[in-house]
């Protein structure tokens, strides 16, 4: 009697469906894309970074440059036969000139025009410390010396910050007494910032600890691009700062 056969099934795996596999590649390249674009955003924001940092590293050395040669400047103007108003006119941050004799004493006294007169709320000889010791190095090395920056206050709780310039004069090889200039930081600030321009900037002085001593025109920076660079003059120096 015959066997009959049992059936013999074939065991198959089905194919992958094509829409699957199609659907993993777009994954695959929408991923490399989000990475590439984030690479390149990353990249972008590195370098304007790195380019405002530059320009602001680049802008305080020319203004620190610019400054140093007006105050020098300065030396001739105060040593020339004119006028107080012509002095201001040449340099808008020179508040004051004093005639200083042999003896240390002030004789005479110029004020710039049109500005409120300094050491009127507080008298000057409580407030020469420091033009006396720029000008007894002015005397010793025979050259011009500044002085330290100091607050002068002023009426109505206001005040100003200053640097005194001391000029020594000799007349047949003897002293001769001494010209002091006074010059606002503020004001030398504004005039740098007013001829050359610094619309996305923000200059000061400040003193070593950040401490701002003086800044130029409205609030511009904000402090995250910041450069800072010496102001370098005889016997003194101003750090200067960019935000």
């Amino acid at each position: 009697m015959a066997v009959a056969a049992a059936p013999i099934r074939a065991t198959m795996t089905a194919p992958r469906r094509p829409w699957a596999r199609r659907a993993l590649l777009w994954a695959a390249l929408l991923a490399l894309l989000v990475v590439a674009q984030s690479l390149l955003v990353a990249l972008t924001i590195a370098y304007e970074s790195s380019r405002l940092q530059d320009e602001t590293e680049s802008l305080v050395a020319a203004e620190a440059g610019e400054l140093r040669r007006e105050l020098m400047q300065s030396v001739q103007t105060l040593l020339a036969p004119v006028a107080m108003a012509e002095m201001a006119r040449r340099h808008p941050a020179l508040l004051r000139v004093e005639r200083r004799d042999d003896k240390r004493r002030v004789v005479g006294v110029q004020d710039a025009p049109l500005l409120p007169r300094l050491f009127e709320h507080l008298p000057r000889s409580d407030q020469e410390v420091e033009a006396e010791l720029a000008c007894a190095l002015a005397r010793q090395t025979a050259s011009p010396a500044f002085s330290r920056s100091y607050f002068v206050p002023m009426a109505g709780g206001q005040g100003v910050e200053v640097i005194d310039l001391c000029l020594p004069l000799r007349s047949e090889g003897r002293d001769a007494g001494s010209l002091v200039g006074t010059f606002g930081l503020a004001r030398l600030l504004d005039s740098a910032g007013l001829s050359r321009g610094h619309p996305r900037h923000e200059l000061s002085f400040v003193e070593a600890d950040g401490t701002r001593l003086a800044r130029s025109g409205e609030v511009r920076g904000v402090g995250v691009f910041v450069a800072e660079r010496i102001v370098d003059l005889p016997g003194s120096a101003l750090q200067l700062r960019a935000d």
